[in-house]
């Protein structure tokens, strides 16, 4: 992410609002980085990661930088 901010994984189990968790990361030089999703993805339906503010956010600030759907 750029100078200032840290990517942040938010879990949606259904529609409305998608959920912070604590998993906040960076990444290396090449663009590499690994995190763990802190919450159990039983009934999840969507992971995603977004670009937020250091510390992160209550709520996602920016459209997700990944996105996936998981089956049901």
């Amino acid at each position: 992410p750029e100078i200032g901010r840290i990517y942040e994984v938010w879990l949606s189990r259904g529609p409305g609002k998608a959920q912070p968790t604590n998993a906040l990361f960076g990444v290396t030089s090449r663009g590499s980085g690994a995190v763990a999703v802190p919450d159990s993805l039983h009934g999840v339906r969507e992971v995603m990661v977004t670009s937020e503010p250091l510390g992160g956010s209550s709520h996602p600030t920016r459209a997700p930088v990944i996105q996936v759907e998981l089956p049901a």
